[in-house]
């Protein structure tokens, strides 16, 4: 059998110390649009040595992208490969299988001993987005001790072997690049062929912070979330230190209580001193009712009265809120008019059509981001490095950096500007 596919049983704790496409080539675009050809072109000659096919996984899609997906055919077109494998960390048999722990496992065993292979290396859950895990201002001494903590020297001993060893490696994660961009973290990017990066959620909270805070102004503003995008994991842990942080960065000094560590944001006289401070209203909407901060029910009349009477109106919502019969959030957004902002984000992957052109809409379908990797994972098995370039679109510490946006993110800013959240 050409291809076998591989699970690793738990068998040891064995623990291991995580814009615009308007460049990119019509075959991109074609792939996108689900007009890929399905006529098996020729593979490059020049990577006939690549003789076999390693996919290390901890994304539950990767079994049908490796069984019966687009990769089965790029594997099956290439007639140099001989054999592929995949480790997939998931449910199997009932138990789950850290991925991390695999990688470690395997490494104990000499499984990674790997040469003469494509490697496609996807982590979209597993490198972490942890605000705060730096005091501000940053010393090197805090990267390091992070960076010898973390799982970073395992990806860049693994990639420095692999790529000496004539592997041709693509590097997929779920977490945008400016968590781990201090040096030497990043360092095994300069090993991998091309970096796709999956984290729009990054991308989306530095920039509607930076547009609320610059083109508009959160005084006297009203800020509302949806039931999905106003829980703990977003608004109190990811959207509040981004907003610190840039007002931190700004040298603007917020008269708040010292913020000494990331959980302090789950303190709700801190959370209330930052909105005193920054004159903001925050109101959440769920299941037809609002409530604040304190999850008291407010009146709709209350919330709406607020909104009329406010600078500025930011509502923040996940994209289903777009197919909401009732268009409650959209319906309000209207009716202030200006000094407003609407920002969505597909968090769900969910397909949506006929978004309004003046909400800032960020996120992918599950279908549409299949049909990107489909194209990038073709030229990668089938074509020459070169042919990667194309796919350069976002900056980054590897050669091809490729992030999965499409013309309407124009709005998103990039990550010159994007910081990292710290501690004050």
């Amino acid at each position: 059998m050409k291809t076998r596919t591989k699970f690793v049983a738990l068998l040891s704790a064995i623990a291991f110390f995580v814009l615009s496409l308007f460049g990119l080539s019509g075959a991109l675009r074609a792939f996108a649009d689900g007009e890929a050809d399905a006529e098996s072109p020729d593979p490059d000659p020049g990577y006939a040595q690549l003789t076999s096919l390693y996919y290390f996984s901890d994304y539950s899609g990767s079994e049908e992208y490796f069984d019966n997906g687009f990769l089965r055919d790029y594997i099956n077109w290439n007639p140099y490969i001989t054999d592929a494998h995949l480790y997939y960390s998931g449910n199997y048999n009932g138990d789950y299988i850290p991925f991390w722990e695999m990688i470690g496992m395997m490494m104990a065993y000499g499984d990674m001993d790997i040469e003469n292979a494509f490697i496609i290396f996807e982590v979209r859950g597993s490198l972490s987005k942890e605000p705060g895990i730096f005091t501000a201002p940053v010393t090197d001494e805090q990267i390091y001790e992070h960076y010898e903590n973390s799982v970073y020297p395992t990806l860049e001993y693994l990639f420095a072997m692999w790529k000496g060893k004539g592997c041709k490696i693509m590097f997929i994660s779920g977490t945008d690049e400016v968590w781990y961009e201090q040096d030497p973290m990043n360092k095994f990017l300069d090993y991998a062929d091309i970096h796709i990066n999956t984290d729009l959620l990054t991308t989306f909270t530095y920039s509607l912070v930076q547009i609320s805070c610059t083109q508009h102004d959160f005084a006297e503003g009203v800020m509302i979330l949806d039931g999905t995008m106003s829980q703990d994991w977003f608004f109190r842990k990811f959207l509040l230190p981004y907003i610190v942080s840039f007002y931190y960065e700004n040298g603007i000094l917020l008269n708040i209580p010292p913020i000494t560590e990331y959980d302090d944001y789950d303190d709700i006289n801190v959370i209330q001193s930052i909105l005193d401070e920054l004159h903001l209203t925050v109101y959440f909407y769920e299941n037809g009712g609002y409530t604040d901060i304190y999850e008291n029910t407010v009146n709709t009349d209350t919330v709406e009265n607020k909104v009329y009477d406010s600078g500025y109106l930011c509502i923040i919502a996940e994209a289903e809120s777009l197919l909401d019969e009732n268009e409650t959030l959209l319906n309000l957004y209207c009716a202030k008019g200006g000094n407003a902002e609407f920002f969505v984000f597909n968090l769900r992957c969910v397909p949506v059509e006929d978004i309004p052109s003046d909400i800032k809409y960020c996120g992918l379908s599950d279908e549409k981001m299949d049909d990107y990797l489909s194209a990038i994972m073709c030229d990668f098995i089938l074509n020459d490095v070169p042919s990667l370039q194309k796919y350069d679109n976002w900056d980054g510490r590897c050669m091809v950096t490729f992030k999965p946006l499409f013309p309407g993110d124009g709005w998103l800013l990039g990550p010159d500007g994007c910081v990292l959240p710290g501690i004050l």
